[in-house]
This record gives C-alpha cells, structure tokens and sequence, in this order.
C-alpha cells in the first residue's frame, strides 16, 4: 500500500477493508477496529493526494472528509 501511494496508483483499501466495513454495517456487525483501520488509512490516501496535487492537508478537514465517506458507505 505505501508503495502504491507513494506512486500515486490506487491502493487495494476500498476493494478489501472498505468492502468489510460496508458488509459489515449491512449486516449489523460492529467492526470498530477495523473502522478505525479504514480511517486511517483513508486520511494517509487523502494526505498523500493533497501533497501531490500541493495543497495544504488540514487534519480536521480530513478527519471530517473521512467520517462522510464513511457514511456513504454503508
């Protein structure tokens, strides 16, 4: 994953935790670490893409960025 940001290529995030948080949430199984997990690493992508693109990462903006994708989803 680190190697894949640092190259700018979409990571295996979305296709592999992302799906377990969603299924997760559909099925009304509480996955909080892995939640955590996924939000993380979405800030790390999200930092990474804002460095490319050179702009300023806020961590209050990303953190708020971050929960509304989580939101979406489920």
């Amino acid at each position: 994953m680190a190697q894949d940001i640092e190259a700018g290529r979409e990571t295996e995030l979305e296709a592999m935790t992302g799906y377990v948080v969603r299924k997760a949430k559909e099925l009304g199984v509480p996955v909080p670490v892995t939640e955590s997990v996924y939000s993380m690493a979405k800030g790390v992508e999200y930092a990474a893409k804002a460095k490319r693109a050179g702009r300023a990462v806020d961590s209050r903006s990303m953190s708020v960025r971050v929960r509304s994708r989580l939101r979406a989803a489920s």
